[in-house]
């Protein structure tokens, strides 16, 4: 950060989480996005079959733990939003232990547990 942002002001203070809200929720797609863009590499390492980067989902539980986001509940359902209009389907784990993000045309993830 080179600078501190102008809305980061004393007469900002009653706006202050809900300024972390929104940064957590970008915190969260970058990661997302750096999850799966990341995933190929180690799978194309290791594997010669068809690449399907959405075998191994996304663990919000390091997220948590990094960030300590106070509304990820909420944060998830708009995540899981935005990437059903972009085209996936998804899946949140147990206690919001994990995201698995997978194409809708296709067979489902081996690694998504049956409920």
């Amino acid at each position: 950060m080179r600078e501190f942002p102008t809305k980061f002001n004393p007469n900002n203070l009653s706006q202050f989480q809900q300024f972390k809200y929104e940064r957590d929720i970008c915190y969260l797609r970058e990661a997302i996005y750096e999850h799966y863009l990341n995933e190929k590499v180690a799978n194309n390492e290791t594997k010669n079959d068809e690449y399907n980067p959405y075998e191994t989902p996304f663990d919000l539980q390091k997220f948590i733990f990094a960030r300590n986001p106070p509304r990820i509940t909420e944060m998830v359902k708009a995540i899981c939003v935005e990437l059903e209009k972009l085209g996936w389907l998804t899946t949140v784990g147990h206690a919001n232990s994990a995201i698995w993000i997978y194409p809708k045309s296709g067979p489902l993830p081996k690694s998504l547990p049956e409920w």
